[in-house]
């Protein structure tokens, strides 16, 4: 038989609600369920047991990268990050591993137009926050299949093709109070480049339980 669905608005993180259903026939036969429903909470800001690793150069950050552990607070001093970057790693639901900027609009992490993604991140519970990631093919890519519950918040992506992207089978990706700024600049349209940014995408993502919130654009965008 067929299924239906619908969305409930105006509802709070982390709060059990009562959920009434009413299914109408109109040949007879109407019938009501009333069940109980959990919405998602928003991330924790930190790791349980947090160990703050502070760097400051693109050499710095990448060897924090490679050595990061559950916990790690991967901090960016304000500058200029040139180059690509990848997380292997993998965290826990209680200490993930948090790649986060001093502040979003100075931390600047900048791939040189290269043709990559400008962070790649191949496991499971990633905070990535308070970045701009501009000047490449994608901003951020997910690679991990499956992963789950990686998270971007306030991050600004510019000059990129894809912003955030994701592949089959990955789960429960928050992706909230982010800007987002491609290479079709108002008032042009996708036809007066011939189509070249047709196809251009914000957000991308593949999989089931993603939650995407608050995306700004740079004129209406705070920090």
């Amino acid at each position: 038989m067929p299924e239906f669905a619908g969305s409930i608005f105006d509802l709070a993180p982390g709060t059990t609600y009562d959920v009434e259903l009413t299914a109408h026939d109109p040949d007879g036969g109407d019938q009501t369920t009333t069940i109980q429903a959990t919405t998602r909470a928003v991330p924790a800001a930190d790791p349980a047991s947090p160990h703050v690793v502070n760097v400051s150069s693109a050499s710095t950050l990448q060897s924090a990268l490679d050595a990061a552990q559950p916990g790690d607070v991967i901090t960016l001093a304000a500058g200029t990050y040139a180059g690509e970057f990848t997380l292997n790693a993998s965290g826990t639901a209680s200490n993930p591993i948090v790649i986060r900027g001093v502040d979003r609009d100075t931390v600047i992490l900048d791939g040189g137009n290269t043709g990559g993604n400008i962070l790649a991140i191949e496991g499971s519970f990633t905070h990535v926050e308070k970045l701009t990631l501009q000047h490449d093919n994608r901003a951020l890519r997910f690679h991990g299949s499956p992963a789950q519950d990686n998270v971007v918040r306030r991050v600004h992506a510019k000059d990129v093709v894809l912003g955030f992207g994701s592949n089959p089978l990955q789960q429960d990706f928050y992706l909230c109070d982010n800007v987002l700024e491609g290479r079709l600049k108002w008032p042009q349209v996708y036809s007066d480049d011939g189509g070249l940014h047709a196809n251009d995408d914000g957000i991308h993502v593949e999989g089931d339980g993603h939650v995407v919130c608050h995306t700004n654009s740079p004129a209406s965008a705070t920090r």
